[in-house]
C-alpha cells in the first residue's frame, strides 16, 4: 500500500498506467481502489462512515436537529486522524450533502427557523474547515516529502545513500524469497581513489563521484536501483537479474567508466573501478550474507589488480579485462 503521505497526483498516475485497469471491468477497477488506499485511510474512512450513518439516522428521524447536524463537523477528524486529503474532502462534502438532505427530510419542530440557519451556518462551517484542513495536508505532505529526500538522498550525488539502499534491497530480499525471483548487487569501489584526492584535491574527487554516478544511470534499468554506499563505494541492486547478467552489467559499466576522461577546469584524468558480485540464493538469503559475499567478491576484484569484476562463485564465461594504467 502507497504511503499515506504520497500525494493524489501519484494515484492518478497510478490510475490511468496500472496494468490492471481496463475501463471494462468494474473488479479491476475496485481492486485498483483498494490497492492505492492506505491502512489509515481504509481504517478511518470506515469509521467516520459508521460515524456519518450514526449521526444521519437522529439528524433525519429527530424533529430538533439544531444540535444534531453539528455532529457532522466532527466526521471531518477522521480524514485528519488518517492524514488524508481524499478523506477531508470526502467527509466535507458528505457532511454538507446530508445537512441539506436533512433541511428537506427531518421532521419539522417548534425551532424549525432555527434549524435552518443552524445548517446553513454547518454548511459554511464544513466548507471552511475542509480547504483549510486541505491546505494544511498539503503543506505538511510536502515537508515530509521534503525530509524524506533529504534523509534517503546523498548531498553530493544526489543518488539514494546507504539508508535508502537498505530499505531497499531488505525490500528486494523479502520479494526474492516470497516469490522465488532471481536478486543481484553490485558492490564497486573506485581504484586509488585517495591518490585521485591527494594529486588533484578533494573537489575534484567530488567530481569523479557525481561523474561516476552519471556514468551508472546511464546503463542501469528503471527497477535498478544504485547508491552511494560510503565513500568511493556505490552499490547496485538488480532485481530479477541472475549472477551472469550481473556480471555483464557490471562489465559494461566498468568498460564506461575506464573510457572516460574525468575533467575539472584545467584537470583531466582517468580512473577504473572494482566490481564485486553477489546473487541472492538459499544461502545468501539474508542482507548481512549477501552484503559481505559482495564485499568479499570485490576484495577478490581488488587482489586480482583492480579494472575488474568479480563474483565469489563465477559463471564460466567471465572475462578477463585488460589492465589499463591510471593517469
Amino acid at each position: 500500500m502507497l504511503n499515506p503521505s504520497q500525494d493524489v497526483l501519484v494515484w492518478c498516475d497510478l490510475y490511468n498506467n496500472s496494468p490492471e485497469y481496463t475501463g471494462a471491468s468494474f473488479k479491476a477497477e475496485y481492486n485498483l481502489i483498494m490497492h492505492m488506499l492506505t491502512e489509515r485511510e481504509i481504517l478511518f474512512g470506515l469509521i467516520g462512515c459508521l460515524a456519518t450513518v450514526f449521526f444521519a439516522y437522529f439528524d433525519l428521524t429527530q424533529p430538533h436537529g439544531v444540535t444534531v447536524v453539528i455532529s457532522y463537523v466532527s466526521i471531518l477528524g477522521f480524514g485528519l486522524l488518517a492524514r488524508s486529503r481524499r478523506l477531508i474532502v470526502f467527509f466535507g462534502l458528505l457532511g454538507s450533502i446530508l445537512s441539506i438532505i436533512g433541511y428537506y427530510y427531518s421532521p419539522e419542530g417548534p425551532y424549525a427557523e432555527f434549524a435552518v440557519t443552524n445548517r446553513q451556518l454547518v454548511v459554511v462551517a464544513i466548507a471552511t474547515i475542509t480547504i483549510t484542513s486541505h491546505m494544511f495536508m498539503t503543506q505538511q505532505q510536502e515537508f515530509e516529502r521534503i525530509m524524506y529526500k533529504i534523509a534517503n538522498t546523498d548531498q553530493l550525488t544526489q543518488i539514494p545513500n546507504r539508508r535508502a539502499l537498505m530499505v531497499e534491497i531488505e525490500g528486494r530480499i523479502a520479494e526474492a524469497e516470497r516469490y522465488h525471483k532471481e536478486l543481484s548487487i553490485l558492490l564497486f569501489d573506485i581504484d586509488d581513489f585517495k591518490n585521485i584526492n591527494d594529486q588533484h584535491g578533494h573537489l575534484f574527487g567530488d567530481k569523479i563521484l557525481i561523474d561516476i554516478s552519471k556514468v551508472c544511470m546511464d546503463w542501469l534499468r528503471d527497477t535498478d536501483f544504485i547508491g552511494r554506499y560510503g565513500g568511493e563505494e556505490f552499490l547496485i541492486i538488480c532485481p530479477h537479474t541472475s549472477l551472469e547478467g550481473a556480471v555483464a552489467l557490471g562489465e559494461r559499466i566498468r568498460t564506461a567508466i575506464e573510457s572516460k576522461s574525468f575533467s575539472k577546469g584545467l584537470k583531466t584524468t582517468k580512473t577504473t573501478i572494482s566490481v564485486g558480485v553477489s546473487t541472492y540464493n538459499n544461502e545468501l538469503n539474508t542482507l548481512e550474507r549477501l552484503l559481505n559475499s559482495a564485499d568479499q567478491a570485490l576484495y577478490r576484484a581488488k587482489a586480482a589488480g583492480k579494472n575488474c569484476v568479480r563474483s565469489i562463485e563465477e559463471p564460466a564465461n567471465v572475462i578477463e579485462p585488460p589492465r589499463t594504467a591510471v593517469s
